[in-house]
């Protein structure tokens, strides 16, 4: 036959129950400092992760932003070097002009020259030649 058990024995397991429970629950309350410590360094773990990625983001942002200086002075040296190169055919054509307006200069006084020396020459010759008879001396003479 099945003993009942006393209910003095029942009340006693069952208190012997609710006090294991209760020490797992306060060992568990217990661990629930460290185990939000435990989420709060694997958070800030996780923050310095980001921001470590974030401050390599921008040195690479850094260094894209110097090669992009250094390019733009490159070509401004090039464009110098082109503006000087044009300052300098600017230069070397007003040379060539100015040897063309001498040439001119020089063609105009060889001109001038000859033009003095022609009527230099037409001038003599009109005082060598003797003189035409003039209108009225033919007509007094043929009468």
């Amino acid at each position: 036959m099945a003993t009942v058990p006393k209910p003095k024995l029942l009340r006693a397991v069952e208190a012997l129950a609710k006090s294991e429970r209760l020490l797992a629950l306060s060992a568990a309350l217990a661990n629930v400092p460290e185990a939000s410590d435990a989420l709060l360094a694997a958070a800030v773990a996780e923050l310095a992760e980001a921001v470590a990625e974030l401050a390599d983001a921008v040195a690479e942002f850094a260094d894209a932003v110097a090669e992009f200086a250094e390019a733009v002075a490159e070509l401004l040296e090039l464009v110098a070097e082109v503006l000087a190169s044009e300052a300098l055919l600017v230069e070397v054509l007003a040379e060539v002009l100015e040897l063309d307006a001498l040439a001119a200069a020089s063609l105009a006084f060889v001109v001038a020259m000859t033009a003095c020396a022609v009527t230099n020459d037409s001038v003599a010759s009109e005082l060598e030649s003797p003189a035409p008879p003039s209108p009225l001396n033919i007509a007094i003479n043929s009468s």
